[in-house]
């Protein structure tokens, strides 16, 4: 049976993203602070096939509205005050994603497409809302289903905002075809992410960034199965992955079959498919930006929805 505080505000966000929808409910302990009471992953494609023909598959569709329904439902037990909800690239890039947004309206939920900027923005926020330490100057980036979102921000200002065409399902519907993926495939998805990444690479150099972290299902899943695979420790909230480790798990990926990989990756085993595409985006930022390590945080972009709130 559920319990609730009847002085508490509640309130709760929805990151509908091209990989997975996502769903965190809190209660306000006192200002500036919340305490998380519920949160949920569904590992729903929204971004399935959108990025090859620019509309959104039904099935998809109708899954994810199951999802929100679901979503607002568990609001509305605990009378939540304050319900944010938005979505980012597949629905930024869906030709018919007025007709998604209608339907999710008819749910009670009134769902924002947000601009890239301001996806980066909500992840460095969400991951710097984790950090118990003063932060002069940091590196936040996250790879979705669509795109890689990269800032570098303090806890009060964003000095660089870039948000790329570089998502883990958008790549891997785009070049890889086989099962293991062949070396002309990664050579071919090599170049373009290298190509993408170089003018951002430059100007993100300019700035005196103290630490580098990373968030959203890609990351957290290369840095976990990392650790599963190593042994090694978590930094209280936050893991630690390294260029060298990072590579030889690269190697390994991508020399497996699906079922393999889906078998050795931490977390959703549906995630199997697009860690090899992610995994190499990884490595050439961290390559390019010259990072021998990465602080992973599980905090992303709808932990800077709450922060945005309070």
């Amino acid at each position: 049976m559920l319990v609730y505080d009847l002085m508490a505000e509640y309130f709760a966000v929805v990151d509908v993203g091209s990989n997975a929808l996502r769903f965190q409910l809190a209660s306000v302990e006192q200002p500036g602070t919340y305490r998380i009471l519920e949160q949920e992953r569904q590992p729903i494609r929204l971004g399935r096939k959108v990025f090859q023909t620019g509309t959104l598959d039904k099935e998809s569709v109708e899954t994810a509205l199951n999802a929100l329904r679901d979503f607002r439902s568990a609001a509305d037990r605990y009378q939540v005050k304050t319900f944010r909800a938005v979505a980012t690239s597949a629905l930024r890039e869906a030709s018919d994603a007025r007709s998604f947004i209608t339907r999710t309206e008819k749910l009670g939920i009134n769902l924002e497409v947000i601009p890239e900027e301001e996806e980066a923005r909500l992840i460095s926020l969400g991951i710097m809302s984790g950090l118990r330490f003063d932060l002069a100057l940091g590196l936040f980036m996250g790879i979705g289903g669509g795109s890689v979102e990269i800032s570098v921000a303090n806890r009060t200002n964003a000095f660089c905002l870039f948000s790329l065409a570089l998502g883990g399902v958008r790549l891997t519907e785009q070049f890889i075809k086989s099962d293991p993926p062949t070396e002309k495939e990664l050579k071919n998805l090599q170049q373009s992410v290298r190509q993408q990444l170089k003018p951002v690479a430059r100007r993100i150099e300019q700035e005196k960034f103290t630490m580098a972290f990373g968030s959203a299902g890609t990351i957290t899943a290369l840095a976990d199965t990392d650790a599963r695979l190593t042994g090694e420790p978590r930094m209280g909230s936050l893991a630690v992955l390294k260029r060298s480790r990072l590579k030889a798990l690269f190697e390994l990926l991508k020399s497996q079959s699906l079922s393999q990989r889906a078998a050795l990756i931490a977390g959703d085993p549906k995630r199997a498919d697009i860690i090899v595409a992610g995994g190499l985006v990884l490595l050439e930022l961290m390559t390019q930006l010259g990072l021998d390590y990465l602080f992973v945080s599980n905090r992303g972009l709808r932990d800077g929805l709450m922060a945005d709130l309070l």
